[in-house]
């Protein structure tokens, strides 16, 4: 998060100037968290943990990652001027690879979905 947080610091600085403090925390940080653990509980806590069940750990974590990446919270990738990003798609498909190989290796939906909601690009 540190790393995340030096390399977009940037970014956090136009939200603190923009919103203020309280507005910061407000929205950006805990809109954050809700929209990672919102996220998280969906594509891992119950999307991976039944297509592992079904598949195994593996391929059970790459197709939950698959319907995260090209699934309809990442629409906006898909078209525009510049056609589809994919550049983009290969981010959101690593980290979203990242997040799914976190939460099978600990069994806990709650760290990766922390880790999501802490990334600054999360926050708008």
């Amino acid at each position: 998060m540190v790393v995340f947080a030096v390399v977009f610091r940037a970014h956090l600085q136009a939200l603190l100037d923009r919103h203020g403090i309280a507005g910061f925390l407000w929205f950006s940080v805990f809109g954050g968290l809700a929209w990672g653990f919102a996220q998280e509980l969906v594509y891992r806590g119950w999307l991976q943990t039944e297509l592992t069940r079904r598949f195994g750990t593996v391929a059970g974590a790459i197709a939950a990652n698959v319907v995260f990446t090209f699934g309809p919270l990442h629409f906006d990738h898909f078209g525009g001027a510049d056609g589809v990003r994919w550049g983009s798609l290969a981010a959101v498909f690593a980290i979203g690879l990242f997040f799914g190989i976190v939460y099978a290796r600990s069994g806990n939906v709650w760290i990766p979905a922390t880790m999501h909601g802490l990334w600054p690009p999360n926050m708008s």
